[in-house]
């Protein structure tokens, strides 16, 4: 009878422990819902038939969606509890994710709780711009070019291209880019002198990474190469910016504003005259390749042209490319004006030559090719949460040309188990080298993954392995030589570069304030270095949360200047065009190492 009893009350234990945990975990699950209104930035009217959806915050595609009604309401129900980004779409208007200051700006996720009602949620959307004109060739309409309305970032004095919209001519060379986001933009134009095969129309139905282009189809090749712009043998078309110019810092900056059309902005994208540029390399040219030679094909090492100034490239003529002959003889048939550095590399040979072209041939270029030095060294790790001197496996040490030449390329290393890199590396072999030195000049030495070039705006920003979440770059020296504020000049081979990984970083955190000093969400938060740091970090930024705080973590001690913008372009601090409008507008702040900085710093307002 007691057994019976017992297996009773053991029963009815596990029936309880069950209801309860079910209860319990459905209590966990209970789903939320969220509900608010969309207006009109500028009118405060409320919008009806505005597409409204939920994302996970790195998400493309929505979780949930629903349509306002005539008032301009929203209602998501059954939201499973988590973190989101609620973002709005309609025709005409740029997208608009809760808690922007601009379209593209940063935003605010939304946690929803188990069981949580989020009431009265304000979405404010942006009414976007057109654009429109014509594109002409000599006067005449070119039909079937591509018009891309670009944002142009300076980054190194070399400009970082992102186009957002896009739109082709038609047969009387008309443009109409619509749905344009308000921002400044250049606007270019390429004729296609070839027939494209990648050829895709970028819209603003919203891209997740605030771009606003979406590849929407291609054409067929035949239907992508330009009409009406015929382009001689000595002729080719580049990239052209309004109103009339290859120069993208010639170009004229347009302003487009909420609902505002500029309207005959035409481009003139004439064709550019081509010359020819003749030389020969000299030096140790290994023995050509007899295949080549039976083919009738150039057999020598192969040599390109690189312009000074990167470019959005659509022609073979603004980045040439050649093979020598096998007595090192070169010729490039079609070269527009600009300036270059001619690179040519055979084995573990290379060798190199400024070249200016203008308005006539070049001939009697002479490059001569020479074994590239060597550079090796070691790094250590210091720091008091160090146990050891050699630093985590991964790292790389890269030299690039200095000031930055895009396209020239790069010499780099890997961090052996030791501590030790060698550029070129080395093979298992320890008498055999692989790859090619450095020729004499001078770099910049960057050790991924913790000291990297700087990204353009809409490159992201990739996440630190853990091994180096804390780990900074404290010191590069030959010899008596401060690597990373003066450069590493190179005119013989170098074996004792040392490199210092510190692993003792600071923060820093704070709130940004209103002119009111009360705290301002969404703010575009920049940690920039001063001018002695420039090349020991990388450029930091954050956005202020809802309630106005920011931090930063991981900050290598130094000098910088902090600046908070209620409104800025991605990416534009830099430039050291757009920070010489804000110089006296930063606050100096020092980190120490292991230290922590706390301030406030009151926001500088958007200028529109």
């Amino acid at each position: 009878m007691k057994t019976n009893v017992f297996h009773l009350h053991l029963l009815f234990g596990w029936t309880l422990w069950i209801l309860l945990t079910s209860a319990f975990t459905a209590q966990q699950q209970a789903p939320g819902f969220i509900r608010g209104v969309v207006t009109d930035v500028s009118t405060g009217m409320p919008m009806s038939k505005v597409t409204v959806e939920i994302r996970t915050p790195a998400g493309v595609s929505a979780v949930d969606s629903t349509v306002t009604d005539s008032d301009g309401r929203f209602f998501l129900s059954n939201v499973k509890p988590g973190k989101y980004k609620v973002v709005a779409m309609r025709a005409g208007y740029a997208n608009s994710e809760f808690g922007q200051r601009r379209p593209g700006g940063p935003s605010q996720n939304v946690t929803v709780a188990p069981g949580q009602r989020i009431a009265d949620m304000p979405i404010a959307m942006t009414r976007a711009g057109i654009i429109s004109g014509r594109v002409l060739d000599n006067g005449m309409p070119v039909g079937i070019a591509d018009v891309v309305a670009v944002r142009i970032t300076y980054i190194e004095a070399q400009p970082s291209f992102s186009l957002v919209l896009m739109s082709k001519t038609n047969d009387l060379g008309e443009y109409h880019i619509f749905w344009l986001p308000p921002g400044k933009y250049v606007v270019m134009a390429v004729v296609w002198d070839t027939a494209s095969s990648v050829a895709t129309y970028m819209t603003p139905d919203g891209s997740n990474d605030n771009t606003f282009i979406t590849t929407r189809r291609s054409l067929r090749a035949v239907f992508n190469r330009a009409i009406g712009s015929g382009a001689a043998e000595n002729e080719a078309h580049v990239p052209f910016y309004y109103p009339n110019t290859p120069d993208p810092q010639s170009a004229t900056v347009l302003e487009i504003r909420p609902g505002s059309e500029l309207r005959n902005i035409d481009i003139q994208a004439s064709a550019i005259p081509t010359r020819h540029v003749k030389g020969t390399i000299s030096g140790a040219i290994p023995p050509p390749n007899p295949n080549l030679i039976r083919a009738g094909l150039p057999a020598g090492p192969s040599i390109r042209l690189i312009p000074l100034q990167s470019t959005f490239g659509t022609s073979d003529a603004q980045t040439p490319f050649a093979n020598a002959e096998a007595n090192g003889s070169f010729e490039f048939k079609n070269v527009i004006a600009g300036r270059y550095l001619l690179v040519t590399t055979v084995g573990a040979m290379a060798g190199s030559t400024l070249v200016e072209m203008r308005d006539r041939d070049i001939d009697g270029v002479g490059v001569t090719l020479t074994q590239g030095l060597s550079v090796s060294g070691k790094a250590v790790l210091d720091g008091p949460t160090s146990s050891t001197s050699i630093p985590p496996p991964g790292l790389r040490i890269t030299l690039r040309g200095d000031p930055l030449i895009p396209g020239v390329p790069t010499y780099s290393g890997v961090v052996g188990a030791d501590g030790s890199f060698a550029i070129p590396s080395l093979s298992p072999n320890p008498n055999v080298v692989t790859g090619i030195g450095p020729p004499p000049g001078t770099y910049r030495v960057f050790i991924s993954p913790i000291l990297v070039p700087p990204l353009s705006p809409e490159t992201t920003v990739p996440i630190l392995p853990p091994a180096f979440q804390n780990a900074y770059v404290k010191s590069i020296r030959f010899g008596e030589i401060d690597v990373l504020k003066d450069g590493l000049h190179l005119d013989h081979a170098i074996d004792d570069l040392k490199i210092v990984i510190g692993t003792s970083p600071g923060t820093l955190d704070g709130h940004v304030l209103n002119n009111q000093r009360q705290p301002l969400s969404s703010a575009v938060v920049a940690l920039v270095p001063d001018s002695g740091l420039r090349y020991r970090i990388n450029h930091k930024w954050v956005s202020s949360d809802a309630s106005g705080a920011f931090q930063f973590k991981s900050v290598p001690p130094g000098d910088y200047l902090l600046y908070a913008w209620e409104s800025i372009e991605t990416g534009a601090w830099q430039d050291a065009g757009v920070m010489r409008d804000y110089e006296s507008q930063g606050r100096a702040i020092h980190v120490d190492e292991g230290g922590n900085v706390t301030t406030d710093i009151v926001v500088i307002p958007s200028r529109n």
